[in-house]
């Protein structure tokens, strides 16, 4: 069997190194491998650490989707006889092997905190710095652009055309 890095590289960085193919549907099982291999990397760095303890440091940025609030458990025995009597799919019969569990959630308090995280320079951002920055140091803008394209083209396109429509009026044909 390939080794947990092996499979977790299949999975992630697999595209553009050379040796490594692309796996199809042909080779779903492989796909599959590298998942529970993942899955299984994740569960061995967190089992055994206690409820106070971080996870072991994997050198990992944070996903940009991560969020991370406060929370409380609290738990206790729910008496389920009442659900199970009024319930359809139980008043059959007694079902075998059927674990409940029964989960409510609750904000601490009514209004929160959120925090959104996005880039520092985004593409805008960087174009316009940068014509900021030309600006500042050689004097150039936007409008200066736009003139110099009009003096130098538009300009003389328009000259060329006066003279053709003078050049005309000035010969004399005898």
């Amino acid at each position: 069997m390939r080794n947990k890095a092996s499979s977790l590289l299949d999975l992630y960085f697999h595209a553009g190194l050379p040796g490594i193919e692309i796996c199809g549907p042909a080779k779903i099982q492989c796909y599959r491998d590298a998942v529970e291999d993942l899955n299984n990397v994740a569960v061995d760095g967190v089992k055994g650490l206690e409820a106070d303890e971080e996870t072991p440091n994997c050198n990992c940025l944070p996903s940009c989707t991560y969020l991370t609030y406060d929370s409380e458990i609290s738990y206790g025995d729910v008496s389920f006889k009442g659900h199970y009597r009024s319930n359809t799919y139980f008043a059959s019969g007694t079902k075998e092997n059927v674990s409940y569990a029964y989960i409510a959630l609750f904000f601490k308090e009514d209004q929160f905190i959120s925090l959104r995280r996005g880039e520092l320079f985004g593409k805008t951002d960087f174009v316009a710095n940068c014509g900021g920055l030309l600006g500042l140091f050689m004097g150039v803008s936007l409008l200066s652009i736009v003139e110099i394209v009009y003096f130098c083209t538009i300009r003389l396109l328009y000259r060329l055309k006066e003279n053709r429509e003078i050049m005309p009026d000035h010969v004399h044909c005898t």
